[in-house]
């Protein structure tokens, strides 16, 4: 039977988690708790649950009865964004009982300190973490099983939302999947997110490369998956000054990792032509050593006022994107076709047997 979890503080950023609720390994959604100030609290939030649909309201907080419904409480990520002594008040209310608190390494340390002092929590990336112990290393594996990358031009750009719909696709065809996310709650659907040593500073940038390489044979041997999804963190190159994506740094490292054999590359709501199209295709070339295969179109465009604020604001449009005539773009995130444009591929490639 399923835990029973409420998130704080939810918004967009962990949507998926009731987009792709189906996937949950777990953990199935009771409560979404935000923040009165986010301007979210009242909001239904449709999630599917059993083969049922229920709708979910977005709450400011939880009464005693409601708290006892729960099994877990998930504090995401997005608790770096408040005060830290509000948001410190805030946990003190929802900790008032017995209930085992999850999170995430990203939390910052205050934050993160408070939280572990309660004697309840559990990080979330240490129950699916590959249990050898990994060191750099002068040897780069070869990884023989097929891999699909989904890099993007920014954040919001759909990249985690793609990730785990190309993952349900394939499942649903039959193909055993292996995958390492982009977000560092992968672990609520099964799968890997990028293990915290990426984004220490305890090894080198070229250690990183070793250990990512050795990380993903590592997973090729013991999971034996017929394809390898991975989703790369931030962006590929900076958007401005203030927001530069760690300068395309994660993406550079693990394209040095491993050679993809499909990438989808992920952009912004925005008009493109096919020079532009051509212009991606030869940055990601002799950027990062790779050969995009296809685009998707986000609904999320940054809004330009906030270029130049400590964080970016992002509207999102249902707009109409002009066809490409010389490449693959896909708009609909849950259209068959991108799945399918995988597959056939990789298929051309001869790498894996269709099931």
């Amino acid at each position: 039977m399923k835990q029973k979890l409420a998130v704080f503080p939810y918004n967009n950023e962990v949507s998926s988690l009731w987009q792709y609720s189906d996937l949950l390994q777990d953990f199935e959604i009771e409560k979404l708790i935000a923040p009165k100030g986010w301007g979210l609290t009242g909001q239904n939030i449709k999630i599917e649950l059993n083969t049922k649909t229920i709708n979910l309201s977005i709450q400011d907080n939880l009464s005693e009865n409601e708290y006892n419904l729960i099994d877990a409480i998930w504090i995401t990520e997005e608790i770096n964004k408040m005060n830290e002594q509000i948001a410190i008040e805030f946990l003190k209310k929802l900790f008032y009982s017995e209930k085992k608190i999850i999170y995430t390494y990203g939390i910052c340390s205050g934050l993160r300190e408070f939280i572990t002092n309660t004697g309840r929590s559990i990080d979330l990336s240490e129950s699916n973490k590959i249990k050898k112990e990994l060191s750099p290393s002068y040897h780069s594996y070869s990884i023989d099983v097929p891999v699909v990358m989904v890099i993007g031009t920014s954040i919001m750009t759909e990249k985690f939302d793609l990730q785990l719909s190309i993952r349900r696709k394939l499942q649903n065809m039959g193909y055993k999947v292996s995958q390492i996310g982009s977000k560092s709650f992968c672990e609520f659907f099964g799968f890997h997110s990028i293990p915290d040593w990426f984004f220490g500073q305890k090894y080198s940038e070229a250690e990183k490369i070793s250990m990512f390489n050795m990380f993903l044979r590592y997973i090729e041997i013991e999971e034996k998956p017929d394809i390898i999804i991975i989703g790369v963190p931030e962006g590929i190159i900076p958007l401005t000054k203030k927001h530069h994506f760690n300068y395309g740094i994660f993406a550079f490292e693990i394209c040095c990792a491993v050679s993809p054999d499909y990438t989808i590359l992920t952009l912004p709501y925005g008009e493109y032509n096919d020079e532009f199209y051509t212009e991606m295709k030869n940055l990601c070339q002799y950027r990062l050593n790779v050969t995009l295969d296809s685009f998707y179109i986000s609904r999320y465009q940054p809004i330009s006022n906030s270029l130049t604020k400590p964080n970016l604001e992002f509207t999102w449009s249902k707009g109409i994107v002009p066809l490409a005539k010389k490449h693959k773009v896909f708009r609909k995130i849950e259209d068959s076709f991108l799945t399918d444009h995988i597959v056939k591929k990789l298929s051309i490639y001869n790498q894996f047997q269709i099931i």
